[in-house]
């Protein structure tokens, strides 16, 4: 799935973005009591792509306040801004992340990782993409939900425009050509992607996608055309027959 999207696919800012193994987030410290966000929300792709589009302050305020925890005074010496201006660039901060938690890509609340629902999930989504079964693929997506795929400035919103795309972008449509390996990034559902060489005696490491989980349904699909990523995730570049 991870080829460039066709020039009429629709505009979307997406920051450069890369998964996070889960693996390497054990010794990540729990944030401090004035935190908003806990671990599982501060390391979401959708969180982490939005407050990319925040001004440098405010993004430094909110990760400081909200994310670590730390306080407005404890803000305001480690960034030299007064109590007052680290208020304001935060309440900014979090009134331009008010519609994306209204609209739900930002999620209020989240699971713990590895919520017997989401493995149920992630292992219908493997099993559809096997079966080059688009129907049911997008039977596991949410009416709006959105496909990007970092860096490429384009997404895919909706059943039919993501549909189209399956249908003919990854291998050529011929998704039984690509293996999908469960994963774990950013604590989310993810999957390795292995496409099968032309010769068909082995599969060439492709990609990662990681999946936004919001109860039975999938709200969106992040891919990385990265091979490089996987030695982070303990994956060999080839597996054999």
């Amino acid at each position: 799935m991870f080829a460039p999207p066709p020039p009429n696919a629709p505009d979307i800012e997406v920051a450069g973005l890369q998964p996070f193994p889960d693996a390497r987030l054990g010794d990540l410290t729990a944030a401090g009591p004035e935190a908003v966000y806990d671990l599982r929300e501060s390391v979401n792709l959708a969180f982490l792509t939005v407050i990319q589009l925040l001004p440098a302050r405010q993004r430094a305020v909110l990760l400081l306040r909200d994310v670590l925890g730390f306080s407005a005074a404890e803000t305001a010496g480690l960034l030299d801004m007064t109590v007052a201006g680290v208020t304001s660039a935060l309440q900014r901060a979090r009134a331009a992340l008010e519609p994306h938690h209204a609209s739900g890509r930002i999620p209020r609340k989240t699971r713990t990782a590895g919520d017997e629902a989401e493995r149920r999930l992630l292992d219908k989504y493997v099993t559809a993409w096997h079966a080059s079964d688009v129907p049911a693929l997008l039977a596991l997506l949410r009416a709006d939900a959105l496909l990007t795929m970092p860096p490429f400035p384009a997404a895919y919103r909706g059943h039919d425009a993501i549909g189209q795309f399956l249908r003919t972008v990854p291998a050529g449509g011929r998704l039984g050509q690509i293996t999908l390996i469960p994963a774990r990034a950013n604590l989310q559902p993810t999957t390795a992607a292995y496409v099968r060489d032309p010769d068909g005696n082995g599969s060439t490491a492709y990609g990662i996608m990681v999946l936004t989980a919001d109860g039975d349904h999938i709200t969106e699909i992040t891919g990385f055309a990265d091979p490089a990523l996987f030695p982070a995730f303990g994956l060999p570049a080839r597996m054999e027959g």
